[in-house]
């Protein structure tokens, strides 16, 4: 049987873990014109070298895309 604390800590783990996996999915819809404008010798589809560019971190990608990128746990 759990403690009350362990299911506590249990439900709001998994709820950090289901907003960081929405963060994910998220960071490649909010960053693709970043991608396209700062990291054009990327080939499309290629999310690694592309999260690899933007953390580079080239001047000018956009709030929306840098929060998506911190808030999916890459900075």
């Amino acid at each position: 049987m759990l403690s009350p604390q362990c299911k506590n800590d249990y439900g709001r783990a998994f709820d950090a873990i289901q907003k960081r996996v929405a963060a994910r999915a998220a960071v490649t819809k909010l960053c693709a014109r970043d991608v396209t404008k700062f990291c054009g010798d990327v080939p499309k589809g290629d999310t690694g070298k592309a999260l690899e560019c933007l953390l580079a971190g080239p001047r000018g990608v956009s709030i929306n895309c840098n929060k998506a990128v911190a808030e999916a746990g890459y900075r």
